[in-house]
């Protein structure tokens, strides 16, 4: 056994719950990654350039722990954890991307609702501790640096946080067997939260990071956004699952869309804002 699949052994332990679709799309993940670079430049360039460089160390996170020579950014690694699930000796991983809390209850639970410590709010906690760890080898930190990358996005998904019920009583996967309609198409209410929103808006990368950096930031403190724990971000997405979750065949009406997409907004932004402390504290 080697040694990525060693830490895959000592990290987890495999938890069969319903798989769940990807969480943000690939533009959503990588958005992240460019909000906590351009943070990370203005107030902690020292942290961000450590990362950087552990970025360079191998291919993680894969089974193997080569060198490459390539520079990579928090967007390039951003969705490389959805591409890892994938692997049959990695599949265990699937279950860190999301935590089931049912919309009826309030507020998560960690002995209802991750009860073996195989969820989003767990792995952070783990991949910040790791990240944190100057005695684990690089490739083991730089791991876990792309899955915190990937997670914090992970956590600020609203339906990577809650669940709600068919009519027959079963659960609807975070929103992945819901059908909805919007802007005349049907989708998943997963998807919609996860690209639909997101991709409607029709900017580049670039714009993207202007807009949240300065239209959905405005004159607020980005210190203060950045603040909470990883309970308190789930709590936060799980209250807005339990407001946003609709019925099996609902078309999503131009209130719905407006309203969602401004919490689309503000997920992806505080997201970014909030992996660039965690990862400023793991590095510091």
């Amino acid at each position: 056994m080697n040694k990525r699949i060693s830490l895959l052994a000592l990290l987890a332990v495999c938890w069969l719950l319903p798989p769940s679709a990807l969480a943000w799309g690939p533009r959503g993940h990588r958005l992240v990654g460019l909000i906590a670079e351009k943070r990370l430049s203005a107030t902690a360039p020292q942290a961000l350039s450590f990362a950087r460089k552990l970025l360079r160390t191998t291919n993680a996170p894969n089974t193997n722990c080569e060198a490459t020579a390539a520079a990579r950014s928090f967007a390039d690694v951003a969705n490389l954890p959805d591409d890892f699930r994938q692997i049959e000796l990695a599949l265990v991983t699937r279950d860190w991307h999301f935590v089931n809390i049912d919309i009826a209850n309030p507020t998560y639970d960690e002995g209802r609702d991750c009860p073996t410590g195989d969820c989003v709010v767990r792995r952070i906690e783990r991949m910040r501790e790791l990240l944190k760890d100057r005695s684990r080898a690089a490739c083991d930190r730089e791991s876990a640096l792309i899955y915190l990358v990937h997670f914090v996005g992970d956590v600020h998904q609203p339906f990577h946080t809650g669940f709600g019920h068919l009519p027959n009583g079963d659960p609807d996967l975070g929103g992945n067997r819901v059908t909805v309609t919007i802007d005349g198409q049907q989708r998943k209410l997963h998807g919609v939260w996860d690209s639909s929103l997101i991709e409607r808006q029709n900017r580049s990368d670039q714009q993207w990071v202007k807009h949240l950096m300065t239209d959905v930031l405005g004159d607020r403190d980005p210190e203060t956004l950045a603040s909470g724990e990883v309970i308190d971000w789930t709590n936060e997405s799980h209250e807005m699952a339990i407001e946003r979750h609709v019925e099996d065949g609902t078309t999503l009406d131009n209130v719905y869309i407006k309203e969602s997409t401004m919490d689309v907004d503000e997920r992806l932004l505080v997201a970014g804002l909030r992996l660039a402390r965690v990862i400023e504290e793991a590095l510091k």
